[in-house]
């Protein structure tokens, strides 16, 4: 760039005495004659008005370095025309390599074929004990499994969705907004009651699966 504006003053200076004069191009020399001009006009008029630059974020500078380091170097001010020849070339492989920009929406729309992929997978048929809403948070929510069934009652306080039976193999986490997969309840039929609190007290699992058949837990859902 700073070639480039020292051969264009050159040339307004010739232009002014009305000679000619000679533009060194990156593709060969182009030879222009003008007239004499007194009162030549300046190359650029200041602009007060102009834009400011605009911001690149980290991520948006990081692949613009990337870019950069598969750029050949550029040729020296004083470059021979094989010089030249040679970099236009290495500029060319360099651009025919690079890859091809990601297109945000086309990358969004395949991710969710193959997440309805993977669901029709891994789906499987069971029988509605109680119908509940089937959004997008239950969709995505979390899987909580175990192969041994769960007392609601005495193993999980309802205040705060933790599983307090410490012989439990899930004791220690907590059932809010996950799709809890037991074999089955187990034990007094009080349960009922803490499936009821937790819901009110919106610590409950956005779903819960069941191997074997339990009303105790069911009621809970059918009375909350």
């Amino acid at each position: 760039p700073q070639a480039s504006a020292r051969r264009l003053q050159n040339a307004a200076k010739h232009k002014r005495r009305g000679e000619a004069s000679r533009i060194s191009m990156a593709d060969g020399v182009e030879e222009t004659k003008a007239a004499p001009v007194d009162d030549a006009e300046p190359l650029a008029a200041p602009v007060d008005d102009a834009e400011p630059p605009q911001h690149i974020d980290d991520a948006e500078l990081a692949k613009l370095r990337a870019r950069l380091e598969t750029l050949p170097p550029p040729p020296a001010e004083d470059a021979s025309p094989e010089e030249l020849a040679r970099f236009r070339e290495e500029l060319r492989e360099a651009r025919a390599s690079a890859p091809p920009p990601v297109d945000e929406e086309e990358a969004k729309r395949e991710r969710e074929e193959l997440r309805a992929e993977l669901r029709a997978m891994s789906t499987i048929t069971g029988e509605v004990l109680v119908e509940g809403a089937v959004d997008a948070a239950i969709e995505d929510a979390p899987v909580l499994f175990s192969d041994v069934g769960l007392s609601f009652w005495g193993g999980v306080d309802p205040e705060t969705g933790d599983v307090i039976d410490a012989r439990h193999p899930l004791h220690g986490e907590n059932v809010s907004d996950k799709i809890l997969c037991l074999p089955s309840g187990r034990g007094s039929c009080t349960g009922s009651q803490v499936v009821l609190e937790l819901i009110l007290n919106e610590k409950a699992p956005a779903a819960i699966v069941l191997r074997d058949r339990d009303d105790i837990i069911a009621l809970g859902a059918v009375v909350a």
